[in-house]
Protein backbone atom coordinates (compact mmCIF):
# COMPACT_ATOMS: atom_id res chain seq x y z
CA UNK A 1 0.00 0.00 0.00
CA UNK A 2 1.30 3.63 -0.69
CA UNK A 3 2.10 5.71 1.75
CA UNK A 4 -0.88 8.26 0.20
CA UNK A 5 -3.09 5.58 0.05
CA UNK A 6 -2.23 4.94 3.72
CA UNK A 7 -2.74 8.82 4.96
CA UNK A 8 -5.41 8.85 3.09
CA UNK A 9 -7.42 5.71 4.83
CA UNK A 10 -5.99 7.36 8.65
CA UNK A 11 -7.00 10.48 7.67
CA UNK A 12 -10.54 9.02 6.62
CA UNK A 13 -10.14 6.89 9.61
CA UNK A 14 -9.95 9.88 11.68
CA UNK A 15 -13.36 11.73 10.13
CA UNK A 16 -15.11 8.99 11.27
CA UNK A 17 -13.88 8.61 14.79
CA UNK A 18 -13.73 12.50 15.52
CA UNK A 19 -17.28 13.09 13.55
CA UNK A 20 -15.93 16.48 12.05
CA UNK A 21 -14.17 18.22 9.22
CA UNK A 22 -12.55 21.16 9.75
CA UNK A 23 -10.69 24.13 8.34
CA UNK A 24 -13.06 23.95 5.26
CA UNK A 25 -14.71 25.82 2.68
CA UNK A 26 -17.39 26.96 4.66
CA UNK A 27 -17.72 25.75 7.60
CA UNK A 28 -16.74 22.73 10.34
CA UNK A 29 -19.32 20.36 9.77
CA UNK A 30 -19.89 16.43 11.23
CA UNK A 31 -20.54 13.53 8.80
CA UNK A 32 -23.44 12.81 8.13
CA UNK A 33 -25.49 9.55 6.72
CA UNK A 34 -27.98 10.24 4.27
CA UNK A 35 -28.40 8.18 0.78
CA UNK A 36 -27.54 9.04 -2.57
CA UNK A 37 -30.31 9.96 -5.06
CA UNK A 38 -31.11 10.16 -8.64
CA UNK A 39 -30.77 9.61 -11.85
CA UNK A 40 -32.54 12.36 -13.45
CA UNK A 41 -32.89 13.35 -16.84
CA UNK A 42 -29.71 16.25 -18.15
CA UNK A 43 -30.87 19.28 -19.23
CA UNK A 44 -31.17 19.21 -23.44
CA UNK A 45 -27.53 19.92 -25.01
CA UNK A 46 -28.23 22.39 -27.97
CA UNK A 47 -24.39 22.31 -29.09
CA UNK A 48 -21.49 22.37 -28.84
CA UNK A 49 -19.45 25.89 -27.05
CA UNK A 50 -17.99 27.93 -29.66
CA UNK A 51 -15.95 31.36 -29.58
CA UNK A 52 -16.63 33.01 -26.06
CA UNK A 53 -19.64 30.10 -25.18
CA UNK A 54 -16.86 27.91 -24.07
CA UNK A 55 -15.98 30.29 -21.14
CA UNK A 56 -17.48 30.38 -17.99
CA UNK A 57 -19.26 33.51 -17.95
CA UNK A 58 -17.67 36.23 -16.18
CA UNK A 59 -15.39 33.89 -14.30
CA UNK A 60 -11.91 34.45 -13.04
CA UNK A 61 -9.35 32.39 -12.16
CA UNK A 62 -7.44 34.52 -9.71
CA UNK A 63 -11.16 34.85 -7.64
CA UNK A 64 -11.21 30.99 -7.13
CA UNK A 65 -8.24 30.06 -6.70
CA UNK A 66 -6.34 32.93 -4.41
CA UNK A 67 -9.84 34.57 -3.21
CA UNK A 68 -12.16 31.44 -2.67
CA UNK A 69 -9.12 28.96 -1.92
CA UNK A 70 -5.98 30.17 -0.52
CA UNK A 71 -6.86 33.40 0.98
CA UNK A 72 -10.26 32.09 2.87
CA UNK A 73 -9.39 28.56 3.31
CA UNK A 74 -5.66 27.76 3.08
CA UNK A 75 -5.74 25.92 0.36
CA UNK A 76 -2.61 25.15 -2.41
CA UNK A 77 -3.38 25.34 -5.74
CA UNK A 78 -0.33 24.58 -8.02
CA UNK A 79 -0.59 24.09 -12.12
CA UNK A 80 -1.24 20.14 -13.15
CA UNK A 81 1.86 18.15 -14.54
CA UNK A 82 0.04 15.23 -15.46
CA UNK A 83 0.75 14.53 -18.84
CA UNK A 84 -2.87 13.67 -20.00
CA UNK A 85 -3.62 17.88 -19.77
CA UNK A 86 -7.32 19.27 -19.22
CA UNK A 87 -10.55 17.24 -20.12
CA UNK A 88 -11.92 20.01 -21.85
CA UNK A 89 -8.99 21.40 -23.98
CA UNK A 90 -8.13 24.29 -21.89
CA UNK A 91 -4.59 25.42 -21.93
CA UNK A 92 -3.96 25.08 -18.35
CA UNK A 93 -5.41 23.30 -15.59
CA UNK A 94 -4.90 24.68 -11.35
CA UNK A 95 -4.93 21.45 -9.24
CA UNK A 96 -6.04 23.01 -5.50
CA UNK A 97 -5.94 20.68 -2.75
CA UNK A 98 -7.44 21.26 1.06
CA UNK A 99 -4.89 21.68 3.71
CA UNK A 100 -3.56 19.06 5.91
CA UNK A 101 -4.94 15.64 6.00
CA UNK A 102 -8.07 16.59 3.71
CA UNK A 103 -5.39 17.34 0.82
CA UNK A 104 -5.88 13.49 -0.18
CA UNK A 105 -9.30 14.22 0.28
CA UNK A 106 -11.05 16.52 -1.67
CA UNK A 107 -9.53 18.95 -4.74
CA UNK A 108 -10.89 21.39 -7.13
CA UNK A 109 -9.36 21.42 -10.56
CA UNK A 110 -9.18 24.81 -12.41
CA UNK A 111 -9.25 23.97 -16.47
CA UNK A 112 -8.73 27.76 -18.17
CA UNK A 113 -6.94 29.59 -21.58
CA UNK A 114 -6.03 32.56 -19.58
CA UNK A 115 -6.99 34.74 -16.19
CA UNK A 116 -10.43 35.56 -17.46
CA UNK A 117 -11.32 32.51 -19.75
CA UNK A 118 -12.09 29.75 -17.55
CA UNK A 119 -13.68 26.58 -19.22
CA UNK A 120 -14.64 24.36 -16.17
CA UNK A 121 -14.05 23.92 -12.65
CA UNK A 122 -14.88 21.17 -10.28
CA UNK A 123 -14.60 19.79 -7.05
CA UNK A 124 -13.88 16.22 -5.89
CA UNK A 125 -14.55 14.00 -2.77
CA UNK A 126 -12.57 11.03 -2.32
CA UNK A 127 -14.45 7.71 -2.58
CA UNK A 128 -13.28 7.41 1.43
CA UNK A 129 -15.85 10.44 1.84
CA UNK A 130 -19.28 8.56 1.83
CA UNK A 131 -22.42 10.66 0.40
CA UNK A 132 -23.70 12.57 3.48
CA UNK A 133 -20.80 14.23 4.09
CA UNK A 134 -21.42 17.98 5.02
CA UNK A 135 -17.50 18.53 4.49
CA UNK A 136 -18.56 17.75 0.09
CA UNK A 137 -21.87 19.38 0.57
CA UNK A 138 -20.55 22.51 1.56
CA UNK A 139 -17.33 22.66 -0.80
CA UNK A 140 -20.29 21.76 -3.72
CA UNK A 141 -22.99 23.97 -2.54
CA UNK A 142 -20.12 26.61 -2.40
CA UNK A 143 -18.93 25.90 -5.98
CA UNK A 144 -21.91 26.47 -7.46
CA UNK A 145 -22.87 29.37 -6.24
CA UNK A 146 -19.53 31.12 -6.70
CA UNK A 147 -19.48 30.20 -10.20
CA UNK A 148 -22.69 31.46 -10.73
CA UNK A 149 -22.18 34.95 -9.19
CA UNK A 150 -19.81 36.22 -11.29
CA UNK A 151 -22.06 37.18 -14.27
CA UNK A 152 -25.17 36.65 -12.07
CA UNK A 153 -25.43 37.50 -8.66
CA UNK A 154 -28.65 37.09 -8.34
CA UNK A 155 -28.67 33.42 -8.78
CA UNK A 156 -26.05 32.41 -6.55
CA UNK A 157 -28.27 31.59 -3.73
CA UNK A 158 -30.16 29.54 -6.19
CA UNK A 159 -27.02 27.83 -7.09
CA UNK A 160 -25.86 27.39 -3.60
CA UNK A 161 -29.13 25.88 -2.57
CA UNK A 162 -29.05 23.31 -5.74
CA UNK A 163 -25.08 22.59 -4.75
CA UNK A 164 -26.91 21.90 -1.07
CA UNK A 165 -29.68 20.11 -2.24
CA UNK A 166 -27.99 18.08 -5.01
CA UNK A 167 -24.62 17.20 -3.64
CA UNK A 168 -25.24 13.27 -3.34
CA UNK A 169 -27.04 13.12 -6.67
CA UNK A 170 -26.72 12.52 -10.00
CA UNK A 171 -27.96 15.72 -11.54
CA UNK A 172 -27.75 18.42 -13.22
CA UNK A 173 -29.07 21.76 -14.15
CA UNK A 174 -28.79 24.95 -15.98
CA UNK A 175 -28.62 28.33 -13.55
CA UNK A 176 -27.48 31.87 -15.45
CA UNK A 177 -25.55 30.12 -18.14
CA UNK A 178 -23.22 27.72 -16.34
CA UNK A 179 -24.31 23.63 -16.22
CA UNK A 180 -23.82 21.98 -12.90
CA UNK A 181 -23.52 18.21 -12.53
CA UNK A 182 -23.05 16.44 -9.61
CA UNK A 183 -21.78 12.71 -10.15
CA UNK A 184 -21.59 10.33 -7.64
CA UNK A 185 -19.32 7.47 -8.54
CA UNK A 186 -16.72 9.41 -8.73
CA UNK A 187 -18.18 11.64 -6.49
CA UNK A 188 -17.99 15.49 -8.06
CA UNK A 189 -19.63 18.76 -8.92
CA UNK A 190 -18.46 20.09 -12.32
CA UNK A 191 -19.32 23.87 -13.98
CA UNK A 192 -18.95 23.94 -17.23
CA UNK A 193 -20.38 26.88 -19.66
CA UNK A 194 -24.18 26.31 -20.94
CA UNK A 195 -23.91 26.19 -25.11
Amino acid sequence: MTSKAVTALVAAGALVAGGLVGGGVGAVAALASAEPHGPSAPPPVTGLPNGNQRYLPGVKVSAISDGWLKQKNQWTCEPDDSKHGPASGAKNQLDCTAPGDLSYLVSVEIEYDDETHVRAVDADCAPVIKPGNKYCTTTFANLAQLIVSFAHPDLQKQAQDWGTQNADSDNSTTIGGVRLAVMLDPHFIEATPDA
